[in-house]
């Protein structure tokens, strides 16, 4: 499969700044051993949750630098919450493709469908 086959014509989120792991480390966010665990896992492409409860606490500058350890033949998926009719997977391979929900929250019910 061409690994430059956009799945869909416009994405329903994807980041625009992304911090590295070192950045995180660097300010104190993870220590180095920590992150080199993380990146350790992130080469096996497990399932990954990020979560916290406060607002701005950092899940998805996380999640950004999480992703940045996948290979880069691995093409990240931005799903779109309720709105995502997953018509992409039969043209996706499994084994070259991470799916990405970026937010799961009560707050987006009713875009989108319900």
């Amino acid at each position: 499969m061409d690994q430059n086959m956009s799945f869909r014509s416009s994405p329903f989120w994807e980041p625009q700044d992304r911090l590295s792991i070192l950045q995180l480390v660097r300010s104190g966010t993870l220590d180095l051993p920590l992150a080199s665990l993380l990146w350790l896992m992130m080469d096996r492409r497990p399932s990954v949750m990020v979560v916290s409860k406060p607002r701005l606490a950092g899940k998805t500058t996380l999640l950004n630098a999480l992703l940045d350890f996948l290979r880069p033949e691995v093409r990240q998926v931005y799903l779109r919450g309720r709105a995502e009719d997953f018509s992409f997977v039969g043209r996706a391979d499994p084994s070259s493709v991470y799916l990405v929900a970026a937010e799961i929250s009560d707050h987006l019910r009713g875009r989108g469908g319900t």
